[in-house]
This record gives C-alpha cells, structure tokens and sequence, in this order.
C-alpha cells in the first residue's frame, strides 16, 4: 500500500513537471528609461487581447503608487513628461479590461531623471555696426552647446539661427532694426529652459543728404495756373517734396509730397493771386535736403466773360397785387444768377426787384398795386459781370373788386293819395351809387 501511494505522489510530480506552465494577460517585461531630466519613456509587452487600455500607475517611494494616465489599447509604450529632475520614479502598469475588470500588475521598473540641464543667465545683445549684433552670456560648470534664437522686434516670433557656448554674433542684419535674442541648452533630447530676452537695434546707415534744389522761379499760365520749376545738380534725389503759402514768409503747406519731375504746373488757383513756394528734394533713404529759397508768382487776371440775356420773358397777373415772372435760361455762357428789375412804365427807371440764384427762372412779385402798369426785364448774372437787359414786358395789375354796399334799413311806405304811396328808409351804406326800387 505504501509503494502505490509513494508511486501516485512521484507520478503527480511528473506530471506537474511536464505540464506547461499557465499563460498570464498581466503586461510584463516593463522597462522605464530616464531620457531626460523631464522625461521617463515606458515600454512593456501586451500579454492580452482586446483589451480598452492601459492603466499607467507611479510612485516615488515604490510603495504607493497612484494612476497618472491612459494609454490605448494595443500600446506598447508611455512618454512621462511630468516628471522632476533628479528624483527616482517606480512604474508598474495593468490592462483594463471589459467590465470594469484590469488585468494584474506588470513587474515594477523604476528610473532617476538626470540633474536639470544649465540655463544660460545674463544674456547679453550689443550691436557692433549696422549690420553685426554680439551676444554673450554666462552657464554654470562646464561649457555646453546652446541653441541660439532670434526675433525681429519685441513682438516677432523666435525661430533658431546657430548654437554656441557663451558667445555668438549674429551678421548679414538689416540697418537700424531692432533684434531680439534668447539662448537654450540643447543636447541630444535634453532641452533647458531658456535665457533672459535681450534686445538690440543695429546702427543706422550714414546719412546721406541731398544737395538742396537751386533757381527756384514761378512763372504764370494762365489766371488758374502757375508753373514751378527748379534745377537740380546731384544724382542723390528721388523726389522732390514741394510745398505752398499765400504770401511772402507765410505759413507753407505740403502741395506735392513725392513730386518725380522738376517741372510742377499748379493748377485750380485763383486769379489775380500771389503764391509762394519752396521745394526739398529727398534721397531713396528718406533723407531730405534743405529748402530752396523762396519763389512767388502772380496769377493772371480773369477775361471778363459777358454772359447772355435770358429769353422767353413772359409777365402773368396773378391778382390786383401780384405779378408772375418767367423766362427762359441761357445756354450760350454759364450763369451764376439772374437780376430782375422792375418800372412803372415802357423804358422808364428800372430798380432791381429781385436778385435770385442761377437755379430760378421764375419770380413772383408781390404787394403791388391795384390797376398800374409794371414792366420788367432780367440781366443774366456772371461772378461780378452782368449781362445786357433782355427785351421788356409789361402787365397791368387788376382793378379792385367792388365792394357791395349794405342794404337800406327800416323801409316805410305811407299812401298818400289814391294813386301815391310814398316809401322811406335809413341809408347805412357810405358806398352806393343810387337805390334800386322794385315794386
């Protein structure tokens, strides 16, 4: 009985032995690499199928650990960028399951972030001409590689343009631009943080100055236009900027500010008028001479322009005390507006009725009186210029209406005879002619 019972227990152990061992879903061969003194990279094997995710758990004493993150289904590895420099960090991971079920834990692997990388301190911008900025700055320890970035004014964006280690000088920039700098340690994947910003503007170009315009005269066109023009002996002007006063020493305006000939006509001005001018020529630099000396010139007078009398003029009474006045307007010459006058008799001493704007053609005259003759004519006005009388036109206002006296008061009738009645009354109108009787 012992010897079957000792050979169960060896056949048991065989079997055991020769069994194969039983395939676990926990993620294993957890690996944490430290890549930089923020920066921890995971990476396991995925011993399940379909599951959701994967929960991502660490610790910093490898006794309690806490869930930092997800990663998805099928994931292999995991970027920390959460972590601080020089501190040791523990990882394990589980796969989450349907149901609200995980697998077990991987194995535990843990990882030391490497000292903070050095930042650059006291970065310094010096412009050294027109075209060259300096830059320098201080590291603690050894002397690493930063890389060097730069902006075009406070407000540009900084994208790299070399590396260096404490100094470094930017050439081939724009005169008179201002440059903005930062540095940052670079080595491999490992990025410090960066430098103070430091600003410098490059120097300006020389000034170049344009020889001021000579022989400045101003001669008359006609009574609207004026002709400036001026010599210029140097090679340096692009332009000329030409400016204007009403008198000798007046107060200048700018007229032209970008004028490309030497020849200016001055147009739309007014007539029998003094203007003065004075000009500066400017380089492509936008550096400008000094002013010419100063020129005037007289506008020519205005021709005296006689403009046509009005046609068609028609007189129409309206009423014992009101005239209607209409013509017909010119065409020949431009008018600025029509004088009426008015008399009392054919050719007789007119006085002006009316002075009215280019845009009537029609006047009503009234506050005239009752049964006269008046007569009209219109002159076409020009400026200060009028024109001819145009024919006369004469109407006579109407009489006035009568007025209708008031009847007979208190009438009487006494028969006196056997064929007389004699009749009376009280007159109470002042304005009758005689009295109506009717029997």
């Amino acid at each position: 009985m012992k010897s079957r019972t000792l050979f169960l227990l060896l056949g048991l152990v065989l079997v055991s032995r020769l069994a194969p061992a039983q395939t676990s879903s926990d993620p294993a061969g957890l690996d944490a690499v430290a890549r930089s003194s923020t920066r921890i990279d995971l990476s396991w094997r995925d011993n399940s199928i379909g599951e959701l995710g994967f929960e991502i758990h660490r610790s910093t004493d490898n006794r309690t650990f806490d869930k930092i993150n997800d990663a998805g289904p099928g994931a292999v590895s995991y970027q920390d960028a959460t972590v601080q420099p020089s501190m040791r960090y523990y990882y394990k991971v589980r796969a989450s399951l349907r149901g609200s079920t995980t697998t077990g834990f991987s194995n535990t692997d843990d990882a030391t972030t490497p000292a903070a990388p050095p930042v650059a301190n006291d970065l310094k911008a010096t412009a050294r001409n027109a075209t060259t900025i300096d830059l320098t700055w201080t590291t603690s320890g050894k002397e690493p590689s930063y890389t060097v970035e730069r902006s075009v004014g406070r407000s540009g964006r900084f994208t790299p343009i070399g590396s260096g280690s404490g100094a470094f000088t930017d050439n081939n920039l724009s005169p008179g631009t201002e440059y903005c700098y930062r540095v940052q340690y670079a080595e491999g994947v490992e990025l410090g943080g960066y430098s103070n910003i430091d600003c410098a503007t490059t120097q300006a170009p020389p000034v170049v100055v344009p020889v001021t315009p000579s022989g400045l005269a101003v001669s008359a066109i006609s009574d609207t236009q004026l002709q400036v023009f001026w010599m210029d002996i140097n090679v340096q002007a692009v332009t000329f900027e030409i400016s204007r006063a009403d008198r000798p020493g007046g107060s200048y305006q700018v007229i032209q500010p970008d004028y490309a000939q030497k020849i200016f006509d001055d147009k739309n001005l007014t007539a029998s008028t003094q203007y003065c001018y004075r000009v500066r020529a400017r380089n492509s630099a936008g550096a400008y001479s000094n002013y010419s000396t100063e020129a005037c010139g007289t506008t020519k007078a205005a021709p005296v322009v006689v403009p046509d009398p009005p046609t068609n003029l028609e007189a129409v009474v309206l009423s014992p005390e009101t005239i209607r006045v209409s013509w017909t307007a010119t065409t020949s010459t431009f008018g600025t507006g029509y004088l009426l006058e008015r008399a009392t008799s054919p050719g007789g001493a007119y006085s002006t009725a009316a002075d009215l704007a280019a845009n009537q053609t029609t006047f009503t005259d009234t506050r005239l009186s009752p049964n006269t003759r008046y007569c009209y004519r219109v002159r076409t006005k020009y400026n200060a210029t009028l024109s001819n009388p145009g024919h006369e036109v004469c109407a006579t206002t109407q009489a006035p209406a009568p007025t209708v006296p008031n009847p007979p008061a208190r009438l009487s009738a006494t028969a006196v005879a056997f064929n007389q009645v004699n009749l009376g009354w009280a007159d109470v109108s002042g304005n009758e002619t005689g009295f109506e009787i009717q029997q």
